[in-house]
């Protein structure tokens, strides 16, 4: 369910890292943001009454993404469409409609796009539609349903807070250092899109057949991109991935992003960074790490777990 925004005490986040080959055995790593703050800027936004489709997972601006636009009206509608839904978003809403996590109430609008990447690439099957993640937006209220049963919200359009000269030079530093680590971390850190983790179940076609997929593999230049880029890239839980979406000052949500990859990376680069003492003294206690070994064994499953910052903050 998408609900407007309470005010409670602010929960701990978790993120959970990507595969890092270590001997004969992939571990999986988990990362956890200790307490961290939403702050919403007040200034009046631009309103969009748009329908809602529900994902397991968090999409970023520019992101890709392919979902179901065939479910049959007694399936589960999470993530995928009926037909005639489809048909409502197209000619009604103008191709357009809001992705948001489960429980979550900042999303993305997402364009549905056409055509085919190349010659070579893979067909997409019938009944699949292609989107793409646009600005983000935080629901304002629910409005009840359309005419083809789709949960309908008024939405805030959401923008970053503009940055002092000051901060944008150090936006650039950061992006510039979170490069470095992705060049120099190659191979180390698996990094793939947020909605093609295999237990979530949203593979419903080859990615490649998505026109957006080959133009969205490279890290962009600028920064702002950048930081949503990783966002969506890096092993992270649900829960960090929509602390950095609703994150509005991109130097904290650049500064999130590399502290992520200098903990899951050991490079060079992140041992020699001009920024790595100041970051110790003033970020080691933002996160921690929990590397899940599987090994095979008379009990299933056993966890080797090392921790950074502090640990036992929160209950994997």
């Amino acid at each position: 369910n998408v609900s407007p925004p309470a005010a409670p005490s602010p929960p701990h986040r978790t993120v959970r890292s990507a595969g890092i080959q270590g001997g004969s055995a992939m571990r999986r790593t988990d990362v956890v943001l200790l307490g961290a703050r939403r702050n919403f800027s007040t200034a009046a936004r631009d309103t969009l009454r748009l329908p809602v489709l529900r994902l397991p997972t968090v999409v970023f601006p520019g992101q890709p993404f392919s979902f179901s636009a065939c479910r049959t009206p007694d399936e589960r509608p999470s993530a995928s469409l009926t037909a005639s839904q489809a048909d409502e978003v197209l000619n009604m809403y103008g191709g357009k409609l809001v992705a948001v996590a489960d429980g979550r109430h900042v999303g993305v609008t997402m364009s549905i796009v056409g055509g085919k990447p190349s010659p070579s690439s893979p067909p997409t099957p019938k009944g699949v539609l292609h989107a793409v993640g646009r600005g983000r937006v935080l629901v304002q209220q629910m409005c009840g349903q359309t005419d083809c049963h789709q949960r309908l919200a008024d939405w805030a359009v959401m923008q970053d807070d503009q940055l002092a000269a000051e901060e944008q030079q150090k936006l650039t530093q950061e992006a510039n250092v979170a490069q470095q680590c992705l060049a120099n971390a190659a191979g180390q850190i698996e990094m793939q899109p947020s909605v093609y983790e295999e237990e979530l179940g949203l593979d419903v076609c080859n990615p490649r057949a998505h026109p957006y997929f080959q133009s969205y593999q490279k890290p962009p230049a600028d920064a702002v991109l950048l930081s949503f880029w990783l966002g969506a890239h890096l092993p992270l839980t649900t829960s960090l991935r929509a602390h950095l979406l609703a994150c509005q000052c991109p130097l904290k949500r650049m500064q999130d992003c590399v502290d992520v990859l200098r903990l899951l990376s050991e490079t060079d680069s992140y041992r020699s960074s001009r920024f790595h003492s100041s970051w110790q003294e003033e970020r080691c206690d933002k996160f921690e790490v929990v590397y899940d070994t599987a090994e095979v064994s008379i009990l299933g499953c056993v966890h080797q777990s090392a921790y950074v910052g502090a640990p036992g903050s929160l209950s994997m």
